[in-house]
């Protein structure tokens, strides 16, 4: 059942914006017409009289152009709808957020999307409402991607998430210099690499073999499948809307990261208007 549904929300999610190849139909041919058979012919009927040209009105002055109006905005939150900007999760999951809205990011260092959607997350973070906090969160769909929750959770154990986390990720997709495959079975590369971004080797060696870094990284599959993730990046507003980037896309194939996150804030404004009504 849990696949058919990630199939549905799929479905949707290319119905949003995300265009799909194929061959057009050829159209069916029109039904052949009979050429109408040729009128009789008639004479050719006299002349008219000629008739004298009339003298021109007199020159009117064009009337002066009306003043040019601006079209209005539209309003916002007027185009955002379920099924086209957002999925409902059903169930609702749980957030860790107390009072505030939770905004989770769903991720893998080693999706090239993720690692583009990271500049506008910054800017749309710095002018986040008071009530509201993001909350990042690995995605897991195998075990390659687990390695790369494992490394998040280290870094996040050790307190480097704001000194590593942005740099994993041009490491992985600006500067080659690491390889998400290539950890999954020798994480020897990442070791030696935060090495050189002045953490201590050995303490990340430990946490990364740490009981609770491997336990929490274990469990981000089932955290996944929970949200109706299929695919990163994603954001989760409230533990009840699933929204992508992917849906944003413009006839050019970039995202519009600009309408995403004016979307993300609706779907937030009416997420704090149900939590209101709820008290």
């Amino acid at each position: 059942m849990r696949i058919v549904k990630r199939a549905l929300i799929l479905a949707a999610l290319i119905a949003a914006g995300i265009s799909a190849c194929g061959d057009k139909p050829a159209p069916a041919p029109a039904p052949k017409v009979e050429a109408p058979a040729p009128a009789p012919k008639t004479e050719a009927p006299a002349p008219a009289p000629k008739v004298e040209a009339p003298v021109p009105a007199p020159k009117v002055e064009s009337p002066a152009s009306a003043p040019k109006v601006e079209t209005p905005a539209p309003a916002p939150g007027a185009q955002i709808m379920a099924g086209k900007d957002y999925q409902v999760i059903n169930p609702p999951q749980p957030t860790d957020s107390g009072d505030k809205i939770q905004v989770t990011e769903f991720f893998w260092y080693g999706c090239p999307h993720c690692n583009n959607l990271q500049p506008a997350l910054h800017a749309w973070l710095k002018k986040l409402s008071p009530d509201v906090e993001l909350k990042r969160q690995p995605a897991a769909f195998n075990d390659t991607w687990v390695q790369g929750a494992r490394t998040y959770y280290t870094i996040e154990a050790m307190g480097l998430v704001d000194k590593l986390h942005g740099e994993i990720f041009a490491a992985i997709h600006v500067e080659n210099k690491l390889d998400p495959k290539v950890l999954f079975k020798d994480q020897k590369p990442l070791f030696d690499w935060v090495a050189t971004k002045g953490v201590e080797r050995q303490k990340f060696v430990d946490a990364y073999n740490s009981f609770t870094v491997a336990s929490k990284a274990q469990r981000t599959k089932d955290i996944t499948l929970a949200h109706d993730i299929s695919g990163t990046p994603a954001l989760v507003v409230d533990g009840r809307f699933l929204m992508s980037p992917g849906s944003y896309q413009r006839g050019d194939g970039n995202i519009d990261y600009g309408r995403f996150f004016n979307a993300v804030d609706q779907v937030i404004a009416m997420a704090r208007a149900s939590r209101k009504a709820a008290k």
